[in-house]
């Protein structure tokens, strides 16, 4: 089975970067739309971007669909505006075995990734 999502694992620990930067200087509306989907609006642009947030046995893994996260090493704006929510107790991210019983699959398809099936 070949699993097309974009699901990346990532970090939280540069706060140095443009991305948390801008959730710094804007405003950032986080609207939870599901267990691990939000819609996200950083408000220096004009529409929200849908990201998932989660964590996939003790790793914290995430997409978006803007264009910041396709081209950099790291998390978005959008996924720092959830972690920052998160970190101020407005929004809680989830386990995703905790959600779906303990299977391992992908909370955007549904697809089994690659690395949890077994032979």
């Amino acid at each position: 089975m070949n699993h097309k999502c974009e699901i990346t694992d990532l970090e939280f620990r540069n706060r140095e970067n443009g991305s948390y930067q801008r959730t710094e200087n804007a405003g950032m509306i986080v609207q939870p739309c599901g267990k691990f989907r939000w819609d996200v609006t950083i408000t220096d642009s004009k529409r929200p971007h849908t990201t998932y947030l989660f964590y996939d046995r003790g790793q914290i893994r995430g997409t978006c669909d803007c264009r910041g996260f396709k081209y950099q090493h790291g998390p978005c704006a959008h996924l720092w505006a959830i972690w920052r929510a998160a970190e101020f107790g407005t929004a809680k991210i989830s386990k995703l075995e905790d959600a779906i019983g303990g299977e391992p699959c992908c909370p955007m398809c549904g697809q089994i990734p690659p690395e949890a099936e077994v032979p």
